[in-house]
């Protein structure tokens, strides 16, 4: 699958994940949104968040007992887009929430999936590595790997020109 053909959605179909990596300062968030934003004019539900804010506030729902709740708002969807994977490594039990949540997905609806780390450097996030082994194993079956290249935003904005 290609950057043109995400609109078309197919992979909800397939529920299946698209992980887009892509270097620091290049356009994935905003090939996210645009695929969410497809995905929600043909009537499907897309909450998007980062990987920090996720794990933040299933942490907050452990601490009031409305963690089932919280995760249950994250996969009743068919599309949940999780922005910025890897780029703070977890700690502790975020490792475990992060799992829960993938696994619950897992071949039941859609993730999203972007980074700045190329998928062979995503153990490298968990504490844990069996735990990460196995979050990343759900995550890339079937999965569609959207990998592009290109300048880094911010520094070319810097560039006098």
């Amino acid at each position: 699958m290609t950057t043109t053909e995400l609109p078309s959605c197919r992979f909800l179909e397939e529920m299946v994940s698209v992980l887009i990596v892509v270097p620091c300062g290049t356009v994935r968030i905003h090939i996210a949104q645009g695929v969410g934003h497809c995905a929600i004019r043909e009537a499907h539900d897309v909450p998007f968040t980062s990987a920090s804010r996720m794990i933040s506030k299933l942490h907050t729902a452990r601490a009031t007992n409305s963690f089932e709740m919280q995760i249950a708002k994250l996969i009743d969807c068919d599309l949940l887009i999780i922005n910025d994977f890897g780029l703070k490594p977890f700690t502790g039990i975020q490792d475990e929430d992060f799992h829960e949540v993938i696994s619950e997905c897992y071949e039941r609806r859609s993730t999203i999936v972007t980074s700045n780390l190329d998928v062979p450097e995503w153990p490298d996030a968990f504490p844990n590595r069996i735990l990460g082994s196995a979050t990343i194993d759900r995550l890339r079956q079937g999965a569609y790997k959207i990998v592009l290249a290109g300048m880094n935003y911010w520094t070319a904005a810097d560039k006098p020109g």
